[in-house]
């Protein structure tokens, strides 16, 4: 405020005569003009300092009739409105609005175009921070007659630059107001003279929305919020300006940003929102979305589990509970939490699920049953729920923990095959290659069964099966060579003995019987002094008994000692 209204308002004190009434040396209208002073300089005024404006002032109206009673009034009314703001009580606000009324009507008819901010001033108190909008059909009328054509002078009440400050605020609450009625038009209209402002670009996210561009709109929504938490109070015009619902239009914010895949800004946002209503559960829930689409987990437990709790304390939510138990036994599973996570799926079943199939609930907490190595207890029941899941519930996980446990329980070929069978296709490389293994080696082991109950066809089949799955397994191809040298299929023979002399040049016994069914197929010089030399290092053998065996043949094979 400047030095201008200061001295017209001494000037209106000297003038009543107060000056010549002080008590104990105090003067009346200097008291009241310091303590304006103070509550109109305050961003925030203490309640102390407007009730001493406000005293100080009934003090000079007390006084008896002058002619300056309609500028006491006007700061009186100040006073009570710059509590009212402070403080959000109806009562204030109603006594600010008497005394601009009073101010008003003892105004000076050759003066009263000086008299149309104190208008502006009354339709605000009368508002009070918007929650009378409703009653007050007439306001934004009053309003409009106030603003429109008048042009900001030096007046007994208030300097132009004050003038200007209270015309804006006018303007903000037009503003306001239409916003309010959806005429986002008529909203844009009357702020626009107020250049780039937080309830502008508020008003400009909706237009932009309006006009098919969600996208467009969250610059001008994070605008919005970032002028309203920077500015605070602000200057005389913030004050005066309507309240944004800073939790609700930052939750916006943020719901808007998650939507654009925007989740570090978002959570920003859901911060504002918390922060201006702690008790607002559904900012949490959204929060945690985003956090979990961040990858932080730990976090989103935390929100997921806050917004149950402030839910429950308040006694409703507004969402279903159910949803985020649900999201918390999600977490929990993947953290391999599964007795937690199993909690967490009842506490949903036992809450409001909302858009999340029972049925996927349901499967989710059996899986994790599963997971936890409940495979006698609960795999059977998983298979059964797994038709009645939705296309969200994760089936290929699912049934892979079903193919684990039935995996480990099958000791018997015949078991394995059913795997191998119900599975086709639907594995990933690891468990393909671990049942592969497990079914090669149960094959082989077959194979020496049939050997030993005499059934040398089946033998051979079973080895080749083996082979065929695990091509390292040189046991069964030792074995399937010696059923096809009895046989005199010695090509094939030398075959199965040269592989497993390639994967194990240490097996003296495969190159001994490599070298003879080389021998066996009436050799060319060339392969005669090849199996001679696979021959010759066969006799190095550990086992006597076999060492004995091959010397013997070899001394009969016709290779050179």
């Amino acid at each position: 405020m400047s030095d201008s209204p200061r001295s017209l308002f001494l000037f209106a004190a000297l003038l009543s005569g107060a000056v010549v009434l002080q008590a104990q040396g105090v003067d009346p209208a200097q008291k009241a003009h310091q303590e304006f002073e103070k509550v109109f300089l305050s961003q925030a005024p203490p309640a102390a300092d407007t009730a001493a404006c406000v005293q100080a002032h009934n003090a000079l109206l007390a006084m008896g009739q002058n002619p300056y009673r309609h500028i006491f009034n006007y700061r009186k009314g100040f006073c009570h409105l710059a509590a009212a703001l402070e403080s959000n009580q109806a009562e204030l606000f109603r006594n600010a609005a008497r005394d601009f009324a009073k101010a008003v009507a003892d105004w000076p008819p050759e003066d009263l175009a000086n008299a149309q901010p104190l208008q502006v001033l009354s339709v605000i108190a009368r508002l009070e921070h918007g929650r009378r909008a409703a009653g007050l059909p007439a306001s934004g009328k009053e309003l409009a007659a106030a603003i429109e054509g008048h042009a900001c002078t030096l007046s007994a009440a208030m300097d132009a630059a004050t003038c200007e400050q209270v015309m804006a605020a006018g303007r903000m609450w037009l503003g306001w107001l239409a916003f309010r009625a959806n005429d986002l038009d008529e909203a844009a209209r009357w702020l626009a003279p107020l250049g780039e402002t937080a309830w502008s670009e508020w008003v400009a996210s909706r237009l932009r929305r309006r006009a098919g561009n969600p996208a467009d709109a969250i610059p001008h929504l994070e605008k919005a919020i970032e002028t309203w938490e920077r500015d605070g109070a602000g200057d005389l015009t913030a004050r005066l300006s309507p309240p944004p619902d800073l939790a609700e239009f930052a939750l916006e914010t943020g719901l808007a940003q998650q939507g654009a895949g925007r989740h570090a800004e978002a959570i920003r946002s859901f911060a504002i929102a918390e922060r201006s209503d702690p008790r607002n559960s559904t900012v949490l829930l959204y929060r945690a979305g985003s956090r979990e689409s961040l990858g932080q987990d730990a976090e989103a437990l935390s929100d997921y589990a806050k917004a149950i709790q402030i839910a429950r304390s308040l006694g409703s939510a507004g969402w279903p509970l159910g949803s985020a138990h649900f999201r918390r036994g999600t977490l929990l599973y993947r953290a391999r939490d599964f007795a937690a996570a199993q909690r967490e799926f009842t506490d949903a079943l036992e809450s409001e699920l909302g858009d999340v199939p029972r049925g996927d609930v349901t499967a989710w907490r059996t899986m994790a049953g599963v997971a936890a190595g409940g495979c006698q207890a609960s795999a059977g029941v998983l298979e059964t729920l797994l038709p009645q899941t939705s296309p969200a519930f994760p089936r290929q996980e699912a049934e892979r923990h079903l193919f684990d446990c039935r995996f480990g329980r099958a000791e018997t070929l015949e078991a394995l095959l059913g795997l191998e069978s119900d599975y086709q296709g639907r594995l990933d490389e690891q468990r393909s290659s671990a049942l592969g293994a497990r079914l090669a080696q149960a094959f082989a082991e077959a194979g020496v069964a049939a050997e030993d109950a005499g059934q040398p066809d089946v033998a051979a089949e079973r080895y080749k099966a083996a082979i065929e799955r695990d091509p390292s397994l040189t046991k069964a191809r030792f074995n399937l060579g010696g059923i096809l040298f009895e046989r005199e299929l010695y090509s094939a023979a030398e075959a199965q003995y040269q592989a497993v002399v390639r994967q194990s040049p240490g097996d003296l016994e495969a190159r001994y019987w490599l070298a003879e069914s080389m021998l066996a197929q009436d050799p060319t010089p060339e392969r005669r002094v090849e199996a001679c030399a696979h021959f010759r290092e066969s006799l190095a053998v550990a086992n006597p008994d076999l060492r004995r065996q091959y010397t013997e043949a070899f001394a009969t094979s016709g290779c050179p000692k």
